[in-house]
């Protein structure tokens, strides 16, 4: 259990003060990490984080399929809560390795190649490793599968399939993400504002006739 108060200052940081905003400023109190995930409390993730600590997070999510050099990955205690600016394909990489038992494989665009219509030219062997523990990688699905069955992703819930996920919302509702998967299937979806003129990220408020999109 962790202390989900909003804007909660991190305990065990000697980098400076963190007190980040859960969304709309709410406040849990005590509560399961399993609910904090749920329903994506910032103030429990960036604590966790701390505990954890910030550089194990940045190797975790490199090893997962997060590019090394990907802005903004920095071991500080927002690592958690999503301030790269990693790809959606790099995203699917990572979900991917957490559908596979926690085995990185790096994706192809490419199933294969003939030559002269017939002699099908082989591929180099696409190599997966054991990124995280099977038991890390279950363990993280079973929390991924209850944010689509009663959390901020039950949208996601589809008939007849097991699926797991979490949703995200930039700051200022610049961006919303959701990435989620089946035992057999990843997928990122992302929605970003953008000036049409300036091309500066701007809220979603309003768009497609939404009071906010998240």
């Amino acid at each position: 259990q962790y202390d989900g108060t909003n804007e909660r200052p991190v305990q065990g940081w000697s980098g400076g003060a963190y007190a980040p905003q859960n969304e709309d400023q709410k406040s849990y109190g005590q509560i399961t990490v399993t609910k904090a995930t749920d329903l994506s409390v910032n103030a429990v993730y960036a604590q966790m984080a701390v505990d954890v600590g910030p550089s194990k997070v940045k190797q975790t999510a490199i090893d997962l399929g997060i590019p090394a050099d990907t802005p903004d990955l920095q071991p500080y205690p927002s690592i958690a809560l999503g301030p790269a600016t990693a790809s959606v394909l790099d995203m699917a990489e990572g979900y991917a390795t957490l559908a596979n038992h926690g085995k990185h494989g790096t994706y192809t665009m490419v199933k294969k190649i003939t030559r002269n219509g017939t002699d099908e030219i082989k591929l180099p062997d696409n190599t997966v490793k054991q990124a995280v523990s099977r038991a890390a990688a279950d363990t993280t699905t079973a929390m991924l599968k209850s944010v689509v069955q009663g959390g901020t992703a039950t949208a996601a819930q589809a008939s007849g399939r097991v699926a797991a996920g979490q949703t995200g919302t930039a700051e200022n509702d610049t961006a919303a993400w959701f990435a989620g998967y089946t035992p057999d299937l990843a997928t990122v979806v992302s929605v970003m504002g953008r000036d049409p003129v300036t091309a500066k990220h701007m809220p979603l408020y309003g768009a497609l006739g939404q009071t906010r999109l998240n």
